[in-house]
């Protein structure tokens, strides 16, 4: 079990990493031919510290990752601020209960097209609250389309960072 300081440190790294993938994907990446879809690269690090350190350590990671990326992009409070911390709290819940839930059943792509899909869903769910979006249940079949090979990435990226930490996870 590792020390307080320690367990500290790999949190600190895991929310710089989140942090700069959030900046990398905002300012850097164009996003996807699908308006509003985007790859969801911190999600890398949130589906790893769920797996390595669990749902409490995998929360403070992404509230924070959210609100320190929405200050640094000048978003804090705008509608993209919260269509971020509606789908980062979506998908991690279901992640987090679905871990739980079905621990050996899921692996990390179960886990992550899940937390895809209901960060999309989330996100879209917002947006029409804020903007009286009335063409919900249209998009949601795109949405869950590109979920699939989002998640896949995601997965596969939180299974190698997994491994750099010496764990193999669920995979």
């Amino acid at each position: 079990m590792p020390s307080p300081t320690e367990k500290l440190t790999k949190m600190a790294f895991f929310l710089a990493l989140a942090l700069v993938f959030h900046l990398i994907e905002a300012i850097l990446i164009p996003p996807l031919p699908l308006v509003g879809v985007r790859l969801g690269l911190a999600n890398v690090v949130t589906l790893a510290a769920l797996e390595l350190y669990g749902v409490s350590s995998s929360l403070a990671i992404s509230i924070l990752r959210v609100l320190l990326g929405s200050f640094l992009t000048a978003t804090f409070g705008t509608t993209a601020f919260w269509l971020s911390l509606a789908g980062a709290m979506a998908s991690l819940m279901v992640m987090g209960l679905l871990a739980r839930v079905q621990k050996p059943k899921f692996g990390f792509l179960g886990l992550s097209i899940a937390g895809a899909m209901s960060h999309n869903w989330a996100q879209l769910l917002t947006y029409s609250l804020l903007a009286s979006f009335s063409g919900f249940s249209y998009y949601l079949v795109l949405l869950a389309g590109a979920a699939i090979p989002t998640g896949m990435v995601v997965a596969y990226l939180a299974y190698q960072l997994c491994r750099l930490e010496g764990r193999r996870g669920r995979c």
